[in-house]
């Protein structure tokens, strides 16, 4: 199935928040008055789920979505996706599950993922085919990637992370309508079980490396579901090593080792992972982010498939989208094309977003 706007893209539309602050202007003279709040300490995250939860029951969850974008507009991405998350789970409280269709893919999907999130652990399982139909309903076919891979991180953070919860995790994906594997929901599932964003804020770190092994859990599976896994695999792989005090370079050439070393059915989305983590380690340089994908791999059809899913990731951050295409120079066909494409957000491999 095509995606007009890439897996990692699924679009970072920057109309959500220009029209919305269109319609906020008029129903205001002046802007909402957001206090600030400490980030990152529960009784900051108390203050803000109160507080938005209350602009959300005055003028409904819509409009105080596109205040809360306006609000955050300048702020760092991670503070953008943090209070995302804090105004997802504020939505879910206030309207239920009707309020989905207030949630967009800015803000690293922060808003879907922890509605989503919080919808399956007080409802559980038997909602969740609600909630996909309801994402493709509220987005269309297009552009629902970033909310079924809500569902996935959803789901895994509800069974658990066990091998178990991770097999059952992928199998309730799997009979769901209209499922991506490597964007969507099975997607979700997989960067879940590695980073545990959903319980991120109450402290739980991401997966480490020690008794498994770096290659796990992908090495439990086989055919497709080992291609998504090692798609999401270099984000932990990062992650863990970044830890460590290395530095990107070193990070990434460690990383493309560890492709290199896997079974040649996975070998290219592998390199297409590593193209998910290269733009924002190298601060959206596109000198730099070719580079990297160069470090990752000499091999011609490694580094290639690495820098196309990098311009799908430049694509899919607004204040980098105009660089885009400078990261496809120097590339040969039928690359060339495909990383053209990835940069003006008609990838055909997509891919949701980070965490």
């Amino acid at each position: 199935m095509k995606h007009p706007l890439g897996y990692h893209s699924v679009a970072l539309l920057c109309i959500t928040l220009v029209l919305g602050s269109i319609v906020v202007s008029h129903m205001r003279a002046t802007p909402l008055k957001v206090p600030v709040f400490a980030l990152y300490t529960n009784e900051g995250f108390r203050e803000a789920g109160t507080f938005w939860r209350g602009e959300i029951a005055r003028v409904g969850g819509k409009i105080a979505y596109t205040e809360f974008l306006r609000a955050y507009a300048s702020s760092t991405p991670g503070d953008q996706h943090t209070m995302a998350h804090i105004f997802g789970g504020s939505l879910y409280e206030q309207e239920g599950v009707t309020g989905l269709s207030a949630c967009d893919d800015l803000f690293a999907y922060g808003c879907f993922h922890e509605f989503l999130g919080r919808a399956i652990q007080q409802e559980g399982l038997t909602i969740v085919e609600a909630l996909n139909e309801a994402c493709f309903k509220a987005l269309g076919p297009g552009k629902a990637l970033s909310c079924t891979h809500g569902l996935g991180h959803g789901i895994e953070s509800y069974l658990g992370y066990t091998d178990d919860a991770l097999i059952e995790s992928l199998d309730v994906c799997k009979r769901l309508a209209y499922s991506d594997p490597i964007g969507g929901c099975p997607g979700g599932v997989f960067m879940e079980f590695n980073m545990r964003t959903m319980h991120s804020f109450s402290g739980m770190p991401p997966r480490s490396v020690e008794p498994d092994g770096l290659q796990y859990p992908c090495n439990i599976f086989t055919g497709g579901d080992a291609e998504v896994c090692y798609y999401w695999q270099p984000q932990w792989w990062y992650q863990s090593f970044k830890s460590e005090g290395k530095s990107s370079r070193d990070i990434v050439t460690r990383i493309g080792t560890l492709c290199s070393g896997t079974a040649m059915s996975v070998h290219t989305k592998c390199f297409q992972g590593v193209g998910t983590i290269v733009a924002m380690a190298a601060d959206y340089d596109v000198a730099e982010t070719i580079t990297l994908c160069a470090l990752a791999s000499a091999r011609t059809d490694e580094r290639s498939s690495c820098i196309v899913t990098a311009a799908d990731s430049f694509f899919a951050e607004v204040s980098a989208r105009s660089r885009a295409r400078g990261v496809c120079v120097g590339l040969i066909e039928p690359w060339y094309t495909m990383c053209g494409k990835a940069a003006s957000g008609r990838s055909e491999v997509p891919s949701p977003g980070r965490d």
